[in-house]
């Protein structure tokens, strides 16, 4: 019986805690690309765009082009999304069940074993008179 607990438990646990759904849809990538060329387009518009900052050779357009550069490339891929790529979100519901271990602990009298166990219980007859320490 412990065994086919087991083995129902982790069945139990597995519908109520379903593996999250990660499918991206087309409004998730699509919000990230947008999201990452705002920041580019931040950047760019206060960076500096001298070649050489601070000792450092930034090329040419200084750090405002290399920012430049990006808001561009993230712009292309914005614009190359297709929404027939994407899948869409399955939401699972979920059925509250009862524990399999709470069902079997309520099917078993516990009080009626502990009283026909010998020795036990609250009746003086049972109960040993010298107590061993």
């Amino acid at each position: 019986m412990a065994r086919d607990l087991v083995s129902e438990r982790q069945a139990w646990w597995e519908r109520m805690n379903p593996e999250p759904d990660t499918t991206q849809t087309f409004e998730d990538v699509q919000g990230a690309l947008q999201e990452e060329a705002n920041k580019w387009q931040g950047i760019a518009a206060v960076a500096p765009t001298s070649e050489v900052t601070a000792g450092t050779v930034w090329g040419p357009g200084g750090l405002a082009g290399i920012a430049n550069q990006a808001y561009q490339e993230a712009t292309k891929r914005l614009g190359a999304l297709n929404p027939a790529d994407f899948g869409t979100r399955t939401q699972r519901q979920v059925v509250p069940e009862e524990d399999p271990l709470v069902k079997a602990l309520k099917q078993r009298n516990f009080l009626a074993d502990y009283y026909r166990t010998p020795r036990t219980g609250l009746s003086p007859r049972l109960t040993p008179s010298v107590r061993f320490r």
